[in-house]
């Protein structure tokens, strides 16, 4: 496949590293940055050429630390037929390159052949650690701030006779005690200090506690709120309560939110594969189609959710997203401005 001086002496000048694989899954070329690397962890590039791809999967994992993306990344290329893209961050065992981004992708010529698979390998660690680094200093920020702001929320909460002003003052501290709190969560997050611990929890029973919760705010925009169950005679789920509490807890909350009074939301849970599936959907503002992609971002806020609620931080769905793939799971949403949005929580019984 590589037969041009020039093609090759570019491919050999990138930062990043390149594995190219042939139409029969062979191991076509390695380029300069990603053989030194192999180096550098003791394997000759070269013991790579002409064998399969699977030879060079199964000594590349021995270097990852946490290999169960990667795992599922090969399982999802072999089992699709090489029809698939894919994008992962791993950690390794061994520095210069203590963190690499992945990609894959399959190679077609005009006419849709396939004709092999490139491979990228790019060296994140700096980027890495700067984000470790900001959500250190946001974490201890954050706890520095945690106390003041109760304090003044506590002494503005004794005020019997509140006036205006005060009512403002206190407003805006829970909201800035909001902030803090939702900063702490993804710090927590960002730095791996969350911790899965499952137990069998009692489906229905853990749903309507939540609900329960947002009862009053239910109430006061006269919403009706609808649930389903289909369970069939299985009551209990592997759950982490503290997780799927932040969950589900989120997605009541923003459909409340964004829902205008004399709404609808209905909110549903079923097992299907041994999957637990929980919907949660509104007749609210939605989302614009040329926004849904960014939605999950970090500080992401959509339009015309900026003028319906100027208040917001843009960290909760995007919070979500993350403790979701913490328990293997995954989110998906469909949604139409001025009709509505239905959110798609599954939660695998096993780890895949």
């Amino acid at each position: 496949m590589i037969n041009n001086t020039l093609i090759t002496a570019i491919i050999d000048s990138l930062e990043h590293g390149v594995l190219i694989l042939n139409e029969k899954n062979n191991v076509e070329y390695i380029n300069k940055k990603l053989s030194f690397w192999l180096k550098w962890n003791g394997q000759d590039s070269q013991e790579f050429i002409g064998k399969q791809d699977t030879h060079f999967y199964k000594k590349f994992r021995k270097l990852i630390t946490e290999t169960q993306e990667y795992d599922k990344v090969i399982k999802s290329i072999q089992r699709q037929k090489n029809l698939v893209s894919d994008n992962i961050d791993v950690e390794m065992k061994t520095e210069p390159y203590k963190y690499l981004n992945i990609s894959t992708t399959p190679i077609h010529n005009s006419k849709s052949d396939y004709l092999g698979r490139l491979w990228i390998f790019e060296n994140i660690t700096k980027t890495k650690r700067l984000d470790q680094a900001k959500s250190e200093f946001i974490s201890i920020a954050s706890h520095q701030l945690r106390t003041p702001v109760s304090i003044i929320n506590g002494y503005l909460s004794m005020v019997e006779n509140k006036s205006e002003e005060i009512e403002a003052a206190q407003q805006g501290a829970q909201k800035l005690q909001e902030l803090i709190e939702d900063l702490l969560n993804v710090s927590r997050l960002d730095t791996d200090k969350i911790v899965v611990e499952k137990s069998e929890e009692k489906i229905i029973n853990l749903i309507e506690e939540i609900i329960s919760e947002y009862s009053k705010k239910i109430k006061e925009k006269d919403i009706s709120l609808e649930t389903k169950y289909n369970l069939g005679k299985k009551e209990t789920f592997p759950l982490d309560k503290k997780i799927i509490r932040h969950i589900l807890g989120n997605l009541i909350e923003n459909a409340i939110k964004y829902t205008p009074n004399n709404g609808e939301i209905k909110i549903k849970a079923e097992l299907k594969n041994n999957n637990l599936r929980i919907s949660v959907s509104d007749t609210g503002i939605g989302i614009p189609k040329k926004e849904q992609a960014k939605i999950f971002q970090k500080f992401f806020r959509a339009q015309n959710v900026k003028k319906s609620e100027s208040n917001g931080t843009g960290i909760g769905l995007y919070y979500i997203s993350r403790l979701i793939k913490l328990i293997k799971g995954r989110i998906h949403f469909c949604s139409e401005v001025n009709k509505g949005t239905e959110f798609v929580v599954e939660i695998p019984k096993e780890e895949k």
